[in-house]
């Protein structure tokens, strides 16, 4: 592997262009490189390596701009595997592996998708109804976009409003959906999530959740926004933060990316939240820590993202995405995993740079995926 090879990958890289084996050798490494931290004491050394063929390369701005630190680990790891391990040939001319061949039945990724049940009790499965306006009545305005959105436009009357009507949008397994609030509140939902909020907002504004939501909420100092969900309750004025209170989660967990939020549950009382920390419920108490916001809110750009995870944290994501059941069999493995990959691959795809680890191996029945040491 001659330097001016390993500029040609990087820039393909950078640009992209990278080819499914080359991009699977880079993120295999960070996977390693997440639960096996041997390597730790030569990064420094790789990364200013990296350094100085990456300012060769001369990137698109544009995707340089998207780069993580992961990416930069990435690409250390393509100088370590490359000129370490004489690993190239994993981008040649190798023969199918029998996880290849065993994905034939592959899973697609999941979808723009959700039902919204109105006060009335009707129910419109968006993905089965036009773009555009779905229903209207005095003082409100309900659209459907095609990048999935569901907008909800407060349109004034002049009239006081006689009584607020809930909505819920729901999301199941396999589905994610936007959501602007009537007072233009941003809010995503991750797959087999819900939030019921109501049509107009009045002098507060309160909605509750399950599973996992993110929120950018409109500030408002005379109105504060208030979330409520399983055991807690969260209080925010304006801010970015999201919200997982999945029921097979050890935990549920509120963070936060911008502004201040305060977290109150019964049993200890309340706590309030700086950015980049995260509130962690566990049998009523709640415990703040600082987290990497990136990992938290991964799923609403696109990605899967694990740090240090074992395999059933990694495997109930990937259950919900995929709407997948799955299935242990013989020893679990231990270790812990760590990477980033993209959301809307195939399954084969994430389950394959997961197997590079040669730490966990993994077979695909119809909609089961049995996970093996």
């Amino acid at each position: 592997m001659t330097a001016e090879e390993l500029q040609q990958i990087l820039k393909r890289y950078s640009e992209g262009k990278a080819t499914e084996q080359e991009k699977a050798l880079l993120e295999s490494w960070y996977l390693n490189y997440n639960g096996d931290h041997s390597e730790q004491a030569q990064m420094p050394e790789l990364l200013e390596a990296v350094d100085r063929v990456w300012a060769s390369v001369n990137p698109v701005p544009v995707v340089a701009k998207q780069l993580s630190l992961f990416a930069k680990l990435s690409i250390a790891a393509a100088v370590l595997l490359i000129l370490s391990f004489g690993a190239w040939f994993i981008m040649h001319n190798q023969e199918p592996t029998a996880f290849e061949l065993s994905a034939a039945n592959d899973i697609e990724p999941g979808q723009n998708r959700a039902t919204l049940t109105l006060a009335s009790g009707r129910k419109i499965i968006l993905a089965e109804t036009a773009a555009g306006e779905i229903l209207r009545e005095p003082g409100l305005s309900i659209s459907h976009t095609k990048s999935g959105e569901l907008i909800y436009t407060a349109k004034p009357t002049g009239k006081k409003v006689a009584s607020v009507a809930w909505n819920t949008l729901e999301t199941f397994k396999g589905e994610q959906h936007q959501l602007i609030l009537p007072d233009g509140s941003h809010v995503w939902l991750n797959a087999a999530s819900s939030i019921t909020f109501p049509d107009a907002f009045s002098t507060r504004r309160e909605v509750s959740v399950s599973g996992e939501v993110y929120f950018e909420v409109v500030h408002d100092r005379t109105r504060p926004f208030i979330v409520k969900s399983k055991g807690q309750r969260v209080e925010v004025l304006g801010t970015h933060f999201n919200i997982n209170v999945y029921p097979d989660e050890p935990s549920a967990k509120t963070t936060l990316l911008e502004g201040a939020v305060r977290i109150s549950a019964e049993a200890s009382g309340s706590s309030v939240l700086k950015p980049g920390e995260q509130a962690s419920l566990t049998a009523g108490k709640i415990a703040v820590s600082k987290v990497s916001t990136d990992e938290v809110i991964a799923w609403k750009n696109g990605y899967f993202m694990f740090e240090s995870e074992d395999i059933h944290a990694v495997m109930r994501k990937i259950s919900r995405w995929y709407n997948v059941e799955v299935v242990y069999e013989g020893e679990v493995p231990q270790d812990t995993f760590g990477g980033t990959i993209d959301r809307f691959a195939k399954v084969s795809q994430v389950l394959k740079k997961l197997e590079l680890t040669d730490k966990v191996h993994f077979k695909i029945e119809g909609r089961r995926i049995i996970v093996t040491k």
